[in-house]
């Protein structure tokens, strides 16, 4: 084991003809190479039991291949390449964009495979796949489990979880465990010591303790049972924590302690609350006076004329407006009719032939009929 823990053994080799005439053959079987779900899954997501079920055929192929399922990524990419060189109808059935990287693709997405593949031998892992499913996926998923599972035991038993650090400390460990019970021991007892002992097995503690560990890591081991001389086990006892020094709490008292606020500072807080309290009473103000607006009661509106609807008029006048409206007024007086049903000329026609009626002594009455039928 070296620095920083144990090291990963390396991946075993993969005969690639080999790999390569499995693909070949189910490319030949079932003329395209599809990975349904797993081209979008990644390798830390769970597992999808429902599409590994689907691709029972091409893990078989892998397995017969390589029994544990562990593959160098740039051993896949050459063999996907080699595989797309030869069978050129595979790139149709992604789209173009993926077409000059769709070896690395294929290569990515069979490690993923690969990698959730090899997590069925937990039970666990296995059950949490196999949920929701039918029972034929369950049957395909329960093969899969199966082949991998002969795989490892053909290949030999080969631990792709993460490493348990297998520590050289052990025999500390019984050590510490040792320690304990003769502790609890003396603790039952009541064993009474005198003070001055353990004086020196304070000071004794702090220099001695490594020291005794390492000798007994050094011994051969020992059972759990075995047990040690008390001199030995006292010499490694824990030294009490250091009382506080006063003059020290004192320090960090006064370090810690808030610093008064400087006059400078103090005086613009006070003004800031001011400004503050100023904006407040402002706004209830405007508030109230709002309050007050709305409680008023509205101006009287403004009546308007009652309408003509009958009289001679003979001093009138024609007035246009926007839009294309023209209207018949008496000259300094009011609105008499507007027209505004056609377009701007043909209003000012009308209007013209109804100001002549108007003008000729035709009451306003028989004018508002004539517009009526217009």
């Amino acid at each position: 084991m070296g620095k920083g823990g144990a090291r990963r053994p390396a991946t075993p080799d993969t005969d690639l003809e080999h790999l390569y005439d499995k693909l070949a053959k189910l490319v030949r079987e079932q003329e395209h190479l599809s990975f349904h779900g797993y081209q979008t899954l990644r390798r830390t997501q769970a597992c999808s039991g429902a599409d590994m079920a689907q691709l029972e055929s091409l893990l078989d192929a892998l397995v017969n291949c390589q029994p544990l399922l562990i593959f160098k990524y740039a051993d896949l990419k050459a063999t996907y390449q080699k595989l797309l060189q030869n069978f050129p109808a595979l790139k149709s059935s992604h789209p173009v964009a993926v077409g000059p990287h769709l070896a690395g693709k294929y290569a990515d997405w069979t490690m993923t495979l690969c990698s959730h593949a090899r997590r069925l031998r937990d039970e666990k892992r296995f059950q949490e796949a196999s949920k929701n499913l039918t029972n034929s996926q369950v049957q395909k998923l329960t093969s899969i489990k199966q082949m991998i599972e002969n795989g490892a035991l053909e290949y030999g038993e080969y631990e792709d979880k993460k490493y348990t650090v297998k520590s050289g400390n052990k025999k500390l460990k019984k050590v510490k465990k040792v320690l304990k019970k003769e502790k609890a021991k003396q603790r039952a007892q009541g064993s009474s010591e005198d003070t001055k002992v353990k004086k020196v097995k304070k000071a004794k503690a702090t220099s001695s303790d490594e020291e005794t560990l390492q000798k007994l890591a050094a011994a051969p081991d020992m059972a759990s049972d075995d047990s040690m001389d008390t001199a030995e086990l006292l010499d490694l006892e824990v030294p009490l924590t250091p009382k506080k020094d006063k003059k020290k709490d004192k320090l960090r008292e006064e370090a810690e302690a808030v610093s008064p606020i400087p006059s400078r500072k103090k005086s613009i807080k006070t003004l800031v609350k001011q400004d503050k309290k100023k904006c407040k009473d402002e706004t209830e103000e405007k508030a109230k006076q709002k309050e007050k607006k709305v409680l008023k009661k509205p101006a009287a509106a403004r009546k308007m004329p009652p309408r003509i609807h009958s009289g001679v008029f003979k001093d009138v006048i024609l007035m246009p407006y926007k839009e294309g409206r023209w209207a018949v007024r008496v000259r300094g007086g009011r609105q008499l009719f507007q027209i505004s049903k056609f377009s701007e000329a043909k209003n000012k026609i009308q209007a013209t032939k109804l100001i002549k009626m108007l003008q000729a002594g035709t009451d306003l009455k028989e004018v508002l009929a004539a517009k009526a039928k217009l």
